[in-house]
C-alpha cells in the first residue's frame, strides 16, 4: 500500500488501510458506517435480495468477515472512531452531501 500512495493519488478502500498508512500525514483516513438494519435495508434493495433474513445473515457475514480480517491481522477494532478523522453515518447523511464532506477534507488537507 505504501509504494502505491509513493507513486500514485489513490482511494484505498477496506483490507486495514486505514491502520498501514496511519503515520503518513498526506492520508484522509474515513469510516462510513451506517446501523445494520438500514444497510440490510439497502443491501435488499441494491442486491435484489427479496428475504429479509438472507440479506440479514449477508450484512452479519460481511461485519463478521471484516472485524475478524483487521482484529487477525493489527489486534484493533475497525470500527473505533479513533481510527479515522472523518466517520459518517449514512443513514444520516446523503451521498452527495458525504461526497461535499470529503471533497471539502481532501481540500484542507492539501492547503495544510
Amino acid at each position: 500500500m505504501n509504494q502505491i500512495v509513493d507513486e500514485h493519488s489513490a482511494v484505498i478502500m477496506g483490507r486495514g488501510g486505514f491502520h498501514s498508512l496511519r503515520d503518513r500525514l498526506e492520508v484522509i483516513r474515513i469510516f462510513v458506517h451506517a446501523p445494520k438494519e438500514f444497510r440490510v435495508n439497502r443491501i435488499m434493495m441494491v442486491c435484489n435480495i427479496g428475504d429479509m433474513r438472507e440479506a440479514r445473515d449477508e450484512v452479519g457475514e460481511s461485519d463478521r468477515r471484516k472485524a475478524k480480517f483487521i482484529r487477525d491481522m493489527v489486534g484493533i477494532h475497525c470500527t473505533d472512531a479513533r481510527n479515522y478523522h472523518l466517520c459518517i453515518d449514512s443513514s444520516a447523511v446523503d451521498f452527495p452531501t458525504s461526497v461535499e464532506m470529503i471533497i471539502r477534507m481532501v481540500e484542507k488537507k492539501r492547503v495544510i
